[in-house]
C-alpha cells in the first residue's frame, strides 16, 4: 500500500518537474519572440539613421548616429563619426529600408538582414540609386536595441 503512495508522489514530482520545465521553455520562446518583433520594426529606421548623410548637419547627424548604435560601435567606427571628417561637398544620402529579415534570435542579441534602396544626391548631378543589403547585428544597451556591427553583404 505505501508502495502505491510513492509511485504517486513520484509521478506527482515529475508532473511538476515537466510543467516547471514547460514554463521556463515558454518564457523564453516568449522572450525570443519579443526580441525579434522589436528588432523587426525598428532594424529598417536604425539602419537608415545610421548611414544617412546631409552634409552641413555634421553634429546632427554625429547624434543621432549615436543614438542608434553600442558604445563599443561608436568607438570602433570613431573617426567616421568624427564631425571632421564631415563631407565638404554638398552630398545627400539617404537609404530607404526595402525588407528586414531576422537570421538570427538570442536573449542578448538578435542579428538581422536589411536591404535599403540608397540615393545620392549632389547639386547640378543626377541623383545615383542603388541598392545596399547589410548583415547587422542588435545588442541591448540601455534598455533599447542598438547596432553593434553592420556589414555589408551586397
Amino acid at each position: 500500500m505505501w508502495s502505491w503512495y510513492a509511485v504517486n508522489l513520484v509521478v506527482v514530482v515529475a508532473c511538476i518537474i515537466a510543467l516547471v520545465t514547460a514554463w521556463q521553455l515558454h518564457r523564453g520562446d516568449e522572450k525570443l519572440a519579443t526580441n525579434r518583433s522589436e528588432v523587426l520594426e525598428l532594424a529598417g529606421p536604425a539602419v537608415a539613421q545610421l548611414f544617412s548623410v546631409e552634409s552641413g548637419e555634421a553634429e546632427q547627424q554625429r547624434q543621432r548616429v549615436l543614438a542608434v548604435v553600442t558604445d563599443e560601435f561608436a568607438r570602433e567606427y570613431g573617426q567616421i563619426l568624427d564631425a571632421t571628417t564631415a563631407p565638404t561637398q554638398p552630398l545627400t544620402v539617404t537609404w530607404r529600408p526595402v525588407h528586414t529579415g531576422i537570421s538570427a534570435v538570442a536573449a542578448d542579441h538578435v542579428d538581422a538582414v536589411v536591404s535599403a534602396a540608397v540615393t545620392e544626391e549632389r547639386p547640378g548631378a543626377e541623383p545615383v540609386d542603388y541598392t545596399k543589403v547589410l548583415d547587422v547585428r542588435f545588442e541591448r544597451s540601455g534598455g533599447d536595441w542598438k547596432i553593434a556591427r553592420a556589414d555589408e553583404v551586397l
